[in-house]
């Protein structure tokens, strides 16, 4: 979950057009009897303690209660229902839900009404009440600007006014620090989208469902925020105008419920979902890995054109329905440094889908490889991708971040790894570029997340079904890897699975990051490796982050020591350190000579997104340059081709401004 950098309720009107509430809402509601709503609000830490749902049902004339925990919302005398934004962060509402959310279904189909604003989809993915025969499930996006879908809704009519479709609610998006949509809607069936981020209904913001005689509305807004904890307002006299121009309009629409004679609900169909791929995995000297994922065909076909003009062709090849519909050839044969045209056809389509890929040189031979390495990517459109097919890239590292995912559900994750290549800028890089991966905390499963996080095998098992690599880890654990282009040997390390789950291999005494095996695994890679030089590669950064979270090499810097010595008593050389995680790029050179026989250096490369955090960016004895900056990927050209041999790490950002250099050569980085 991302956190606001302020509490901006204030920010949440769409400008001075709509600044006061239509003159219907401009005041409280004379419906007799008044609408009775129940509330459950929680002051939860992303809001700065921030309430305000009943506060603002009773300025528009609502009678209100709190919902009563100790029975079902079906035996409370109320026409209303309202669960307030992040109200799943309060362990009564999960307590509540867990016994009663059967009830909610009952409720609304005796003609009550149910509203629940946004909601951490960390806690439910899907809203645990939701009644039987409709699908919807939020996730960590934070999106906007919000487009009003149904235009003739008499909710949306009386808050907004008129609107024309698809047009977007500039001044909502500008004005606000936190998205408007905050952990945003996806994935729904039978419900009726009243707003949406778009295109069309694409990526709801308001959804209406209705059960029986009564109605339900999930939504992503946070609207309801108005009040600090102390009680005085958290947002000025437009704001709060706005807000009640809402609540106003809610309990309208709940009298026309109650009195038999609401709006009919006619489902918004969700557009179909689409293939994914294809992806270019793993390739070597002379093997390469193709990835695909139809959404609805059975089987694809892979056609390569070979040197000498002749095509091979693989398939058609079924889906494999254990691992989430892919399919992945693995195709050997090929030669070194050659370029490898290829098309894919998915089940009877007559428009093939292209990419192209580029095999390794073959170990030894001098060659210049350049490497693009990111981290912390949305899953929103950006040019970042297409730069760094500008920048004539032989290979693609994703270190982390990328996706986010938040969230150990396995349906989820997928869901989210779909989202993310199916970006078209993402698509069209990764359909020319090897690709290799590890994690960090957010696509493993949390924010500062380790091995002991329950589910951790479900975000692994997703993981391998969409980054096709020979192997993900060793036995079924974990996914570090390695392989070789050019002069440079990558070691993709996994610093999340194994963290916490034993004792370290350096202090029996202290936890462990890497784990024994994985230890183990990379002595005996940096032994045999003959590369000039040899990436160290982790999600995370090899510092003491500086602030309360523990997902740092700082925290376990008794097993980086222990790196530093295997390297130094091995005479181990060409190392040099890759992180991401913090967003913000630095480059680091530590006087580990005693240690190493030479000095280290870290690149820490992030963001690809904008969002930034200087805080994580302090001084440090060691640090050579940094930037926060946004938009962000590291471009490492490894040159063997002359002598000594050159390492140089170049930050760019999406629009190819060099924001950072440091340089290396072969003879910097040995005794």
């Amino acid at each position: 979950m991302s956190n606001p950098l302020v509490i901006v309720l204030a920010a949440l009107t769409f400008g001075a057009t709509v600044s006061q509430p239509p003159a219907a809402f401009a005041h409280a509601s004379t419906i007799a009897p008044p609408i009775r709503a129940a509330v459950l609000e929680f002051a939860d830490k992303w809001t700065k303690q921030a309430t305000g749902a009943a506060d603002l049902l009773e300025s528009v004339g609502a009678g209100v209660v709190e919902l009563a925990l100790d029975r079902g919302l079906d035996e409370q005398d109320v026409d209303l229902a309202v669960f307030g934004s992040f109200a799943n962060n309060d362990s009564r509402y999960r307590e509540w839900m867990a016994t009663h959310a059967d009830s909610v279904a009952r409720f609304i189909g005796d003609g009550g009404v149910v509203l629940e604003m946004t909601q951490s989809d960390q806690y439910d993915a899907t809203p645990p009440w939701l009644p039987d025969g409709f699908t919807l499930t939020r996730n960590d996006r934070d999106l906007g600007p919000v487009r009003v879908v149904a235009t003739e809704h008499p909710l949306i009519r009386g808050w907004l006014g008129d609107r024309s479709a698809d047009d977007p609610i500039e001044d909502f998006d500008r004005a606000v620090d936190v998205a408007p949509s905050w952990e945003s809607l996806d994935d729904w069936r039978n419900l009726r989208v009243l707003l949406s981020v778009g295109p069309g209904p694409r990526h709801p913001v308001l959804v209406e469902g209705g059960v029986g005689r009564g109605r339900f509305l999930v939504t992503s807004l946070w609207i309801d925020k108005a009040r600090t904890p102390t009680g005085a307002a958290a947002v000025d006299e437009a704001a709060l105008a706005f807000a009640r121009g809402f609540f106003a309009g809610l309990v309208e629409y709940v009298d026309a419920v109650r009195g038999g004679n609401p709006a009919p609900v006619e489902p918004t169909p969700a557009p179909g979902e689409v293939d994914t791929g294809p992806l270019v995995g793993f390739v070597d000297e002379d093997t390469a890995m193709i990835w695909m994922r139809p959404h609805e065909a059975e089987t694809a076909q892979l056609e390569i054109a070979l040197p000498d003009g002749t095509t091979r062709r693989l398939g058609p090849t079924p889906v494999n329905l254990d691992r989430d519909r892919t399919i992945v050839w693995t195709v050997d044969g090929l030669e070194p440094d050659r370029s490898y045209p290829y098309l894919v056809q998915v089940g009877g389509e007559k428009t093939p889908r292209r990419g192209i890929f580029r095999t390794a040189p073959a170990p030894g031979e001098p060659r210049r490889v350049v490497l693009a390495i990111g981290s912390c990517a949305s899953s929103e459109p950006d040019h970042v991708w297409t730069r760094i097919l500008d920048e004539d890239a032989d290979a693609l590292l994703l270190i982390g971040d990328t996706p986010y995912i938040d969230s150990t559900d396995l349906a989820f994750a997928r869901r989210r790894h779909r989202e993310f290549l199916q970006v078209p800028e993402v698509a069209e890089a990764v359909a020319r570029l090897p690709v290799h991966g590890t994690w960090d905390d957010h696509d493993f499963g949390g924010n500062d997340t380790a091995g002991n996080l329950p589910g951790k095998e479900n975000t692994r098992r997703a993981f391998a079904e969409y980054r096709p690599q020979p192997a993900h880890g060793l036995d079924g654990e974990g996914i570090f890897h390695s392989f070789r282009r050019g002069p440079v040997e990558v070691f993709m390390l996994d610093a999340r699975w194994f963290a916490q789950t034993e004792p370290s291999f350096a202090d029996p005494s202290k936890p462990t990051l890497l784990g024994a095996r994985q230890w183990a695994w990379l002595q005996d890679g940096l032994r045999a490796s003959t590369a000039p030089f040899k990436l160290l590669v982790t999600g995370m950064i090899w510092d003491d982050k500086g602030n309360r979270e523990i997902d740092d090499w700082g925290t376990y810097a008794y097993e980086r020591a222990a790196i530093e010595r295997f390297i130094g008593e091995e005479r181990i050389s060409g190392c040099v350190l890759v992180g991401g995680d913090i967003h913000c790029s630095r480059a680091l050179k530590y006087d580990t000579t005693d240690r190493c026989g030479y000095d280290l250096r870290q690149l820490i490369a992030s963001p690809m997104h904008d969002g930034l955090i200087p805080s994580l960016n302090p001084p440090h004895p060691a640090l050579v340059d940094s930037v926060v900056h946004p938009h962000v990927f590291l471009r490492l050209v490894a040159d063997d081709t002359r002598e000594p041999a050159e390492l140089v790490a170049t930050w760019i950002d999406r629009d190819g401004a060099r924001v950072m250099e440091m340089r290396m050569t072969e003879d910097d980085l040995r005794r």
